[in-house]
């Protein structure tokens, strides 16, 4: 009778056990397949009125990956949000398998429904020059606009705001300059030639403390894929260049009178899995706090 209860018990748990593993896995792979989208309203007493209520679609991270290929779901959500502009923020490749037919295609599309803005992340840091005046070319074909180092001015109302493009630090060493001057607060000073508010899309967020000592106003950043892997009320396990469960993962950030948006971004490189990470698509509406 002991040996039969011993039996049915163990085939309990390994039901149970099989069920659970069943799950996880359902839920890994629904995430995987799946976009998520946040949207955030950001205050700002600098925000010229004209510009109360401009939309802005932040993208990041895209990395070759299904929402690129299949973009039809990212497409809808970016056509219903109707954004003022596109911002995205590096990585649209991955160096070890560019695809840059699927990309470029992606922001044809993308540039009917908004202007879109662009700055250069680590992973084209790593192409040959070569093959990054390729990318370049895909981009530039299409209508982006490509941030490097520079700043572009819009206008609404007589008034103005200002986007500025920095590229990551993985450039700099092809100026002969290091990561801590490449993204130095008197180098992003330099960028900008407007003293009203400011727009920053830089890959890098853990240069935040540098954006604002440059009194940028909202960043624009991603990289760190949400730290790949997602504890509950904890945040990303691991994040590039930030090491485990780092500082600037996901979501807003604020100090002083600068905000930082960091996406989660839609692709993966490395490690293809996320976990309880879905990709992500930020919308950001901006207020004029007056």
């Amino acid at each position: 009778m002991k040996n039969f209860e011993k039996t049915k018990n163990k085939k309990i748990i390994k039901v149970i056990f099989s069920v659970i593993i069943l799950i996880f896995v359902f839920w890994v792979v629904w995430g995987n397949l799946t976009l998520d989208v946040n949207t955030y309203t950001l205050e700002s007493e600098t925000l010229p009125k004209s510009f109360d209520g401009f939309k802005i679609a932040h993208l990041s991270d895209l990395h070759d990956s299904i929402m690129i290929k299949d973009n039809e779901k990212l497409l809808s959500e970016l056509k219903e949000f109707s954004p003022d502009v596109i911002a995205v923020t590096g990585d649209a490749v991955d160096s070890n398998r560019p695809n840059f037919e699927a990309t470029a295609s992606f922001f044809y599309e993308a540039m009917k429904i908004a202007p879109c803005y662009y700055v250069l992340g680590n992973h084209e840091g790593w192409f040959d020059d070569e093959t990054l005046a390729s990318f370049e070319s895909k981009l530039l074909e299409a209508g982006v606009v490509i941030l490097r180092g520079d700043s572009v001015l819009i206008e609404r109302g007589g008034e103005k705001i200002e986007i500025l493009g920095i590229d990551d630090p993985v450039f700099a060493s092809k100026k002969q300059m290091s990561y801590s001057s490449h993204m130095s607060v008197e180098n992003i000073k330099s960028i900008s030639k407007h003293d009203g508010y400011k727009i920053l899309l830089s890959h890098r967020p853990e240069y935040f403390e540098n954006y604002v000592g440059a009194d940028i106003d909202l960043v624009l950043s991603g990289h760190v894929h949400g730290g790949q892997v997602r504890i509950p009320f904890i945040g990303g396990v691991y994040g590039p260049d930030q090491g485990f469960f780092p500082e600037y993962d996901s979501g807003i950030y604020e100090k002083n009178t600068t905000k930082m948006s960091v996406s989660r971004g839609l692709g993966n490189s490395v490690i293809p899995v996320r976990i309880n990470n879905r990709a992500e698509i930020i919308f950001i509406e901006l207020k004029n706090a007056q």
